[in-house]
């Protein structure tokens, strides 16, 4: 268990606004920060999982079995605080061979906000601008892209161990191994946060499913990984990156 408080405020041009009713008349707000408290509790369910520790962390070795992870905070109202709210977030993720083809991994996440929030404490979906693929991002999509305040998303991803880079001589003495991964994200918004504040532009609600996909060779130079991805939806949003190619580094064993 865990305790903050935090304090938001804009950055650049950038201006938190509200929307209220004067009478008959919307009208906007600005406020110059964002306060919130906030405790949480987090659990991990993990049959049998296995641990490499030393003196100052301890690093997951993974599980026979599925993980299960419950992450639940509520916002505190206070002097201290502008808002009430409860967060619930559920996940599970697994990694099992896929008999003589390599082995599979994939996370599946749940997530509820029950509260009128302003869009910085809702659910911000993770963007990767960068060139470094992020396993816990979605590689097409902008940072500040895409927020909820439900959804579940769900990653899936092959490492086929030289399947079929083994059949070409080449290939089998660079050792070089294949994999593919799919990501999708189904999310929406309450009607009272959708009118509640000013949403900031290029920031957008999910008004049907987000997918990418990507296929890419690990295993270079023994720790390079590259990956060339594609954005699935939402081909006409603005700013954004159909196409990409991503690095990263990774140790196989």
């Amino acid at each position: 268990m865990n305790g903050s408080n935090r304090n938001l405020y804009p950055i650049g041009d950038t201006k938190f606004e509200f929307y209220y009713q004067d009478g008959a008349t919307q009208k906007i707000s600005e406020e110059t920060a964002i306060t919130s408290s906030e405790i949480r509790l987090d659990t991990r369910l993990a049959y049998k999982e296995r641990f490499l520790i030393g003196e100052f962390e301890r690093l997951s070795l993974g599980a026979k079995y599925p993980i299960l992870e419950i992450r639940y905070g509520y916002g505190i109202p206070s002097p201290r605080s502008d808002y009430e709210y409860h967060k619930l977030q559920l996940s599970i993720s697994h990694w099992f061979n896929a008999f003589n083809v390599g082995w599979s991994k994939y996370k599946i996440e749940i997530g509820r906000i029950w509260g009128v929030l302003p869009y910085p404490l809702l659910k911000l979906h993770e963007g990767n601008e960068t060139y470094f693929f992020d396993e816990q991002s979605f590689n097409t999509m902008n940072y500040y892209e895409f927020v909820s305040d439900k959804y579940i998303s769900a990653y899936y991803t092959h490492h086929f161990d030289g399947y079929f880079f083994n059949r070409i001589p080449l290939f089998r003495k660079l050792k070089w191994r294949e994999v593919a991964y799919v990501r999708g994200l189904i999310g929406g918004m309450d009607k009272a946060n959708k009118e509640y504040s000013v949403f900031p532009e290029g920031l957008n609600t999910l008004d049907k499913p987000y997918f990418e996909t990507g296929i890419g060779v690990e295993n270079i130079f023994k720790v390079m990984r590259v990956d060339a991805i594609w954005r699935l939806s939402y081909l006409d949003n603005p700013n954004i990156s159909k196409f990409g190619i991503r690095f990263s580094l990774h140790f196989l064993f």
